[in-house]
């Protein structure tokens, strides 16, 4: 069975012939109408392959790039079943970059949900074959070497992608973590402020814990709290910013705030429970 669902008005003649299987569908006036209504597909696993019976090859890359902005994880499923190299050649430079895209995006989603090394870099890379400079997908790889021990070759790739995207407040993000686990915290700190000041003031940012941890680990708690208290503001059941939070105040000398802030992180996450018990312990 294949699902369609329009994203505007088609005729009620082109949408029975679709979900009746016709395979008749090369017709320049058919693949316009296609482009023009972007028209949204999800495929089930039987019928992943109709497409290529359906349609011609120029018209699964065009309707490609705009399912796979709309609906990438269905998309990606049916890029599966393609050849990856086959696609790239019918593809415009503009849609190679849109669709590099789509790929990093994934690969970050996911790194971010626990996927193996293996499956996110077949995405990454598939990515920069698509556009050598996807920011994304550069950015996942330095994330991925770091996880590998590479840290070094991370942050030399993050490097490069604040020099191509110098507005990239991710990047700059990044670049600080990763110069943090190198015990760079003046090239943290210096990283932090830039990825702060990428956006507007007020809005809720990693930098800002970043920059309070470059902070902290720089013994410069007065500056410190100010961003950490921030932080925790604005995500207060965030165990990364309950966790600076605390260890600032601890730094400062303030006892009963430190244990305050250490007892809410167990709460809200059970499994820093040794963690904090040490910290209140350091705190008497």
């Amino acid at each position: 069975m294949l699902l369609a669902h329009q994203a505007s008005n088609l005729s009620e003649d082109w949408l029975q012939k679709w979900n009746n299987g016709s395979c008749r569908l090369t017709s320049d006036s058919v693949r316009n109408e296609m482009i023009e209504s972007k028209m949204v597909v999800s495929f089930l696993p039987d019928n992943l392959l109709s497409m290529i019976d359906c349609l011609d090859n120029q018209t699964i890359a065009d309707w490609l790039i705009f399912a796979a902005e709309k609906r990438p994880n269905d998309a990606m499923v049916y890029i599966g079943e393609i050849n990856h190299r086959e696609l790239v050649s019918l593809l415009s430079q503009t849609n190679r970059f849109r669709l590099a895209a789509v790929y990093g995006g994934l690969a970050n989603q996911m790194r971010i949900s626990g996927s193996s090394t293996e499956k996110v870099m077949t995405l990454v890379n598939k990515s920069l074959e698509l556009n050598p400079q996807s920011e994304l997908a550069m950015i996942v790889k330095a994330l991925m070497m770091r996880n590998s021990g590479q840290l070094l070759d991370g942050i030399a790739l993050l490097e490069q992608v604040t020099v191509l995207y110098p507005k990239s407040t991710f990047a700059w993000e990044c670049l600080a973590d990763l110069r943090i686990d190198n015990s760079d915290y003046k090239g943290a700190e210096s990283a932090a402020r830039i990825s702060i000041g990428s956006i507007p003031s007020g809005v809720a940012s990693w930098g800002k814990n970043l920059l309070a941890r470059a902070l902290f680990k720089q013994g410069r708690c007065d500056e410190a709290l100010y961003y950490a208290q921030i932080s925790a503001r604005n995500n207060p059941e965030s165990p990364y910013d309950l966790i600076i939070l605390g260890d600032v105040y601890w730094c400062l000398g303030d006892r009963d705030l430190a244990s305050s802030v250490y007892q809410q992180l167990e709460m809200i996450d059970p499994d820093y429970a040794s963690y904090v018990h040490e910290r209140i312990q350091s705190t008497k």
